[in-house]
């Protein structure tokens, strides 16, 4: 059991190497762990958006996650430091259902 969220867990991924899991949740946090559910790191806290998704990259070094404010964000995690973030916006939302949010990565 991941203990560590303090709000509901939005999304998990296992690295495609088998060794990480990462989690993201409702507390606007992003989690990294090894495969035993040990707690290795904090990614990320965003004071202003719920993580929606998260994902690894094919070679495991970096996490993609985006967020309920429509921004993508991408991290190192040997450093945990982010690389770099994109704010998705959309000009003519109207034809567009409601749920428009950027929802997986």
């Amino acid at each position: 059991m991941l203990r560590g969220h303090d709000s509901y867990v939005s999304s998990v991924a296992f690295s495609p190497d088998g060794r990480y899991i990462v989690s993201g949740s409702y507390d606007k946090t992003i989690r990294l762990w090894d495969v035993k559910g040990n707690f290795i790191s904090e990614l990320f806290i965003n004071r202003e958006s719920y993580v929606r998704a998260v994902a690894f990259s094919s070679d495991s070094k970096y996490v993609i996650s985006s967020d309920y404010d429509k921004t993508l964000r991408l991290w190192d995690i040997e450093n945990t430091l982010p690389l770099w973030n994109i704010k998705i916006d959309i000009i003519d939302s109207s034809s567009l259902p409601r749920e428009s949010d950027v929802n997986a990565v």
